[in-house]
């Protein structure tokens, strides 16, 4: 989930924000809330606009236009939405001297975005073979064992 910042004393704000969220599937659906900010009240909902990703959405980026469903449906939501393909391919493979390798084949906006889909929801990361790559490592397995000992080293 993700937040824009408040505009305040506006019926026609525009906040030229950027927002990544992670897009697992085609067909993943994403609501887009529109609420009036109030400080001394309760926040009003004014409606939302569900976007959801299909196959021609994914490949273009276009201006989308919203019409809001719910209490207040008089006003139009506007936004923008590209979609970055991610793939193992942006990962460095690991080899014997993963430095070398990140050399290479540095970190950029990919692995960024293939980081954001492993997160969870708590901000932790659960140990994939994606993960264990990332790091340099061939699978998993290899990856908890170099935490175990790194745990060890620090606990004695």
């Amino acid at each position: 989930m993700t937040q824009t910042k408040f505009i305040e004393n506006t019926l026609d704000p525009i906040w030229s924000e950027v927002h990544y969220l992670p897009v697992k599937n085609i067909g993943d659906k994403f609501i887009l809330d529109v609420i009036d900010f109030n400080s001394f009240t309760k926040d009003k909902p004014l409606g939302y606009v569900i976007f959801e990703v299909t196959k021609e959405r994914f490949h273009l980026m276009c201006m989308y236009e919203g019409t809001l469903n719910g209490i207040d449906s008089q006003g139009k939501l506007h936004y923008k939405a590209k979609f970055y393909p991610l793939t193992l391919d942006a990962l460095p493979k690991p080899t014997e001297n993963f430095l070398v390798n990140l050399k290479e084949k540095p970190f950029d906006k990919s692995t960024l975005y293939i980081l954001i889909t492993l997160q969870t929801p708590n901000s932790s990361f659960p140990p994939s073979n994606t993960l264990a790559n990332l790091f340099g490592y061939s699978d998993t397995e290899e990856l908890l064992i170099c935490i175990k000992i790194i745990i060890m080293m620090r606990e004695s």
